[in-house]
Parts: structure tokens; sequence; C-alpha cells
């Protein structure tokens, strides 16, 4: 950590403080109760999210081949360790998305 007066100097040339305080520390007030809404943005970037976290595995072992595209999707539903849960999760939150 830096001595008290290097921030000092450093805070009086960049104001690092003031933007660290705007970026992490925001209070906002509520002026009125929260509603339902509200969370459809939230959801929809959470489901995107899932989409891309399950698309990034399904990734590594889907062959998207007109030979070989049943065959891997099979694969991944009966070999893969919960291969079935990851394809059945990126499907369903593709369609929540909808």
């Amino acid at each position: 950590m830096l001595p008290q007066k290097a921030q000092q100097w450093i805070d009086e040339r960049t104001g690092y403080k003031n933007f660290l305080h705007a970026i992490f520390l925001l209070n906002f007030p509520t002026k009125r109760r929260s509603r339902w809404q509200f969370i459809w943005g939230g959801a929809l970037v959470l489901m995107m999210l899932v989409e891309m976290v399950t698309g990034a595995l399904l990734m590594t072992v889907y062959s998207p081949s007109e030979a070989s595209a049943w065959g891997s999707v099979h694969y991944i539903e009966t070999q893969v360790d919960l291969g079935w849960f990851v394809r059945g999760l990126h499907h369903y939150t593709a369609h929540m998305m909808i």
C-alpha cells in the first residue's frame, strides 16, 4: 500500500478516489418500492450469461458437420458427465429468452 502522502498526491492530480467511489460505492436512493417489471433486464442478462457458458461447454464436444452432428449430440447426452443437463439448460434457457 502506498504511504498516505503519496495517495494524497496521486489523488490531487488524478482524482482517482472520486472515480473509485463512483464505480464501486454507488448508493442508489430508492424513493419508491421496487416493481416486478424491473426484473426482466437482469433476468435477460443472467440468461445470456448462462447461454454463453453452456454454449462454450457444448462447443468443446459438438461437431456441426452433416455426417457427425447427430452422433456428437448423442455422445453429449449419453457419455459426457452431466452433458444431458448442460444441453437441456442451454436449450431451455434459449427458449426462455425468446
